[in-house]
């Protein structure tokens, strides 16, 4: 237990000293938190921490919390968030190819139900009735938060595709920016 927590420590601190943070919340509950782990069956139990600050141990010891699912051409949207993920927080999103919009495949929805917290859904059609929707609704009554980028239903005539793209917010600093809240 020593060892992983000098570990667990040397990546906060690290991380902190590069991108700003806060160093003690999460200094302060390491072996707190790999004995809880020790213990309790995550993701199957819950655990509730004071305050988010202190929770970057137990997700660097639960690894792939976040999975982002992208669809078409934003299969490589998601990869480039992921990398950045990586760089900016040591931890490892899982990203998934979605290639076809019809059907659910509910196996892959169940795994990622026992390993993740957090589902991103990238498609590059309309939100309303769309493929993030269908996600949504099959998350509905679990704990697992589901984020949708796609457009917004509304005629655009001579447009910036980029600027489109940014307004709403599929782009890779901005999905980066929201994750990085959770």
């Amino acid at each position: 237990m020593k060892i992983l927590a000098q570990e667990i420590r040397d990546v906060v601190i690290i991380r902190d000293s590069k991108y700003g943070g806060h160093f003690g919340p999460n200094l302060g509950i390491v072996e707190t938190t790999i004995a809880l782990h020790y213990v309790f069956e995550s993701p199957k139990d819950k655990f509730v921490f004071d305050v988010s600050h202190q929770t970057y141990p137990h997700k660097m010891l639960t690894g792939r919390k976040i999975a982002i699912l992208g669809l078409g051409t934003f299969y490589h949207l998601a990869e480039k968030v992921a990398d950045l993920y990586k760089e900016k927080t040591g931890i490892d999103i899982t990203v998934v190819n979605s290639m076809y919009i019809t059907g659910i495949d509910t196996d892959l929805m169940e795994d990622l139900r026992m390993n993740h917290g957090i589902i991103v859904t990238l498609e590059d059609g309309i939100l309303n009735g769309g493929f993030g929707e269908k996600i949504a609704s099959y998350f509905g009554n679990s704990s697992i938060t589901v984020l949708n980028y796609g457009l917004k239903k509304e005629f655009i005539d001579r447009y910036n595709i980029k600027e489109v793209l940014k307004d709403n917010r599929l782009d890779e600093d901005l999905i980066l920016e929201d994750l990085l809240e959770y």
